[in-house]
C-alpha cells in the first residue's frame, strides 16, 4: 500500500512538472525599461548656480531645475524691457502730426477764401507726410525693440535648466557652484515611467503573429502583478543567428506600481487573449 501510494505521488508530481514546463513554453521572458531616458544639459557651458532638484524627485514637463550664472542678461532683459516700455518719443510724435494735420485742414478750409495760399498748403502737406513717417519709423523701432526683448529672454532662457517631460530625477551629475563644461555638459539624468516600455525577443515565427497596437497580457513573476499591454513596436529585422525579432510594448504606469527593470513574462502571442490571460494566471498557482 506504501508502495501504492509512493508510485502515486511521483506520477502527480511528474504530471505537475511536466504542466509547469509546458506553461513556461507559452511565455515569453523580458524585462521593463524606462520609456524615455533623458541626459538633461543646459544649452551652453557656465557655472552652476542653483541646484532646484534632487535624486529621486518627480518633476513636471516645464519645471525649472537649475540656472547657470546670468546676473548680466537678467539686466539685458530689465533694459530691453525699459525701452521697450517708452512710449514718449512715439506720443510726441502722434500729438505733432495731429497739430500739423489740424493745421494742413484749417489751411485748406481758408483757401476759398482767398485766406491761404498754395505754397502754405502744400508745404503743410508735406509737414503732416513728414510727421506720418516719423510715427511709421518709431513705430518700426517698437516692432525691433520687441525682438530685442525676446532676444533677451530668449539668451536668459538658454542658462536655466528645465525639465522636457515629465519624469524622475534618477542622477544629479553636478553640485551648484561647479563649472559646467562643454564636453561634459549633463547636470540631471531623468526617466519617463509612465507608460513603461518591455522589450521581449520573440521567435520569428510567433511574432509574425504580432501586430502593432494589439493588446497582450504580461506578467511580473517576482511580485506576481499582471498588466494589460500595447505592442510598440514588432522588429521588421530578424536576428540571423538566433532566429529572434525584437518586440516592444508599452505598459500603462501612471500610478507607478509596475517597477522599471523588472522581469516580465509576454503571454504566447500564439494564443488568443483571453487564453493567454488565463495562461497567465494558471502560472501564477504554486
Amino acid at each position: 500500500m506504501a508502495s501504492m501510494r509512493s508510485k502515486i505521488a511521483i506520477l502527480v508530481f511528474l504530471v505537475w512538472a511536466c504542466s509547469r514546463c509546458a506553461l513556461a513554453d507559452d511565455a515569453v521572458d523580458g524585462f521593463t525599461e524606462p520609456f524615455r531616458k533623458i541626459e538633461l544639459a543646459p544649452a551652453e557651458p557656465g557655472v552652476l548656480t542653483t541646484l532646484l532638484a534632487a535624486e529621486g524627485d518627480t518633476v513636471t514637463a516645464g519645471q525649472l531645475l537649475g540656472t547657470l550664472d546670468n546676473d548680466v542678461l537678467q539686466i539685458a532683459v530689465k533694459l530691453a524691457k525699459q525701452v521697450l516700455e517708452s512710449q514718449g518719443k512715439l506720443q510726441a510724435a502722434k500729438a505733432e502730426h495731429q497739430l500739423r494735420a489740424q493745421r494742413l485742414k484749417q489751411l485748406r478750409d481758408l483757401q476759398p477764401q482767398g485766406f491761404s495760399h498754395r505754397e502754405e498748403i502744400d508745404r503743410a502737406a508735406a509737414d503732416v507726410t513728414v510727421a506720418e513717417a516719423n510715427i511709421q519709423v518709431l513705430e518700426e523701432q517698437r516692432r525691433l525693440d520687441e525682438l530685442e526683448y525676446e532676444k533677451a529672454q530668449a539668451l536668459l532662457e538658454r542658462r536655466q535648466i528645465r525639465s522636457p517631460i515629465a519624469g524622475v530625477i534618477t542622477k544629479v551629475h553636478r553640485d551648484a557652484g561647479e563649472y559646467v563644461a562643454g564636453n561634459s555638459p549633463v547636470v540631471f539624468t531623468i526617466v519617463q515611467l509612465d507608460p513603461l516600455r518591455a522589450v521581449f525577443a520573440i521567435p520569428a515565427n510567433q511574432a509574425a503573429k504580432l501586430k502593432v497596437a494589439q493588446s497582450v497580457t504580461l506578467r511580473f513573476p517576482d511580485s506576481g502583478q499582471q498588466a494589460a499591454g500595447q505592442i510598440e513596436l514588432v522588429s521588421p529585422i530578424i536576428d540571423a543567428e538566433s532566429g529572434l525579432v525584437r518586440v516592444k510594448v508599452l505598459i500603462p504606469n501612471a500610478a507607478g506600481s509596475h517597477p522599471c527593470g523588472a522581469r516580465c513574462l509576454l503571454s504566447n502571442p500564439s494564443l488568443p487573449l483571453s487564453a493567454a490571460a488565463i495562461s497567465v494566471g494558471e502560472r501564477s498557482l504554486p
